[in-house]
């Protein structure tokens, strides 16, 4: 009996001493890596404005009930036309919807952004996200994530940023998320999708940044600048080639150079200021244009 347990007292020390540092090391590991994915999704998504897909007041939208709704406008985009890290009612579309209704007492305007998209990734929810909706007008503002830096150019001129001498995004050095060639034939797609549906459109450019603090240094933050206004450059171009009103979006928040007072403080995003101006330049084209 002393024997057993003298057995059982030593088999209990060499589990303290082998296996309970293994499940403690186990389970402080375990912690560790929640904690940093749960840092992770804060740093993704800052606030509970902020989630992946549509905005959930877009989700529980009934098809059936949109019948009486005219004019019928879906805004088309990434986390511009989402309202990044803003309410629901501050979201440039929800503005835009409350303008309107001076003039259209049944309008309604549909927020269909989802932040992180490319115009792949528009393309790809075409149909469910905009034409499902059946609208009169589509409003498209792509091109933040596709022109975003992805990387500096090993090769070539090694990431030295310089002066873009055509609309080829390598030239200076950097890689995008979506080249500009793709990004044009994708946009040019969505567009001929839309008219087959015999939806009118809007274009509308990438608003002006003041650069990312994430980047690597102050010449591919200006990288950076210079390739979005290649970008919209190229909507322009197809806007023209198609027919289309443009809204240039970095002129409009340049005016009295004050795009620093429309943008939160991450440099890319509009805040409220800057997505209600959004909101008054699409009503005014409305106006001054016929649709």
């Amino acid at each position: 009996m002393k024997k057993n347990r003298g057995k059982f007292i030593s088999t209990i020390i060499l589990f303290i001493i082998i296996v309970l540092p293994v499940i403690t090391a186990n389970s402080c590991n375990s912690s560790i890596e929640s904690e940093k994915q749960l840092k992770e999704e804060e740093s993704q998504y800052p606030t509970s404005n902020n989630y992946q897909g549509l905005r959930t007041e877009t989700k529980n939208i009934n098809l059936e009930e949109l019948v009486d709704n005219y004019p019928r406008i879906v805004c088309f985009g990434d986390s511009v036309t989402f309202g990044w890290n803003v309410d629901y009612k501050d979201s440039y579309p929800s503005v835009l919807e409350e303008l309107l209704q001076k003039d259209y007492s049944n309008v309604k305007v549909i927020n269909s952004g989802i932040g992180g998209d490319t115009v792949i990734d528009a393309y790809n929810r075409l149909e469910s996200d905009v034409i499902s909706f059946e609208p009169h007008l589509v409003i498209i503002n792509l091109g933040l994530n596709d022109g975003w830096i992805q990387e500096v150019v090993e090769d070539g001129n090694g990431g030295e940023v310089e002066e873009p001498s055509d609309n080829e995004n390598k030239e200076i050095g950097l890689n995008t998320n979506v080249d500009l060639e793709t990004f044009k034939k994708y946009y040019c797609d969505i567009i001929e999708i839309i008219e087959s549906a015999n939806i009118k459109i809007i274009l509308m450019g990438i608003n002006p940044v003041l650069g990312d603090p994430s980047l690597v240094n102050d010449n591919i933050a200006g990288g950076q600048i210079e390739i979005y206004k290649m970008y919209n450059e190229q909507v322009r171009e197809i806007g023209l080639d198609s027919n289309l009103v443009y809204l240039d979006l970095w002129s409009i928040f340049n005016q009295d150079y004050k795009a620093h007072d429309y943008l939160q403080n991450d440099g890319i995003h509009p805040d409220e200021n800057g997505l209600k101006l959004i909101a008054k330049s699409i009503y005014d084209a409305l106006k001054i244009c016929d649709f």
